[in-house]
């Protein structure tokens, strides 16, 4: 699906990841044009990777009702590696924006 043209994303789940597999993958969505995401435990983070782009997301315990999240750049090929924010999760219609606690102030005007 990832070397289609006609795929613009895929979202998978992989336990293990060989970098032959891992590498492959990349290939493949660069071929393709498209984007893929792989979503993988936590314990598979010191495994290998040629992704340009990793997060690492992690529940945020709030007393709201409100679902938050903390998106943090592990890694990022050409950029700022260990920045965060912190999402929050609209149940009813599945968006996700910045926490408007940390939004800046011209956003949030």
């Amino acid at each position: 699906s990832l070397r289609c043209a006609a795929v613009g994303a895929v979202v998978g789940w992989c336990d293990r990841l060989s970098a032959a597999e891992a590498q492959r993958l990349k290939l493949a969505a660069e071929a393709g044009g498209g984007l893929g995401l792989i979503l993988r435990p936590l314990g598979a983070a010191r495994g290998p990777s040629f992704a340009d782009l990793r997060l690492r997301v992690t529940p945020v315990v709030s007393a709201e009702v409100v679902r938050r999240v903390r998106i943090e750049v592990v890694r990022w090929r050409g950029g700022k590696e260990g920045q965060s924010l912190v999402g929050e999760i609209d149940d009813e219609t599945g968006d996700v924006r910045v926490s408007a606690e940390l939004a800046p102030a011209a956003a949030r005007a």
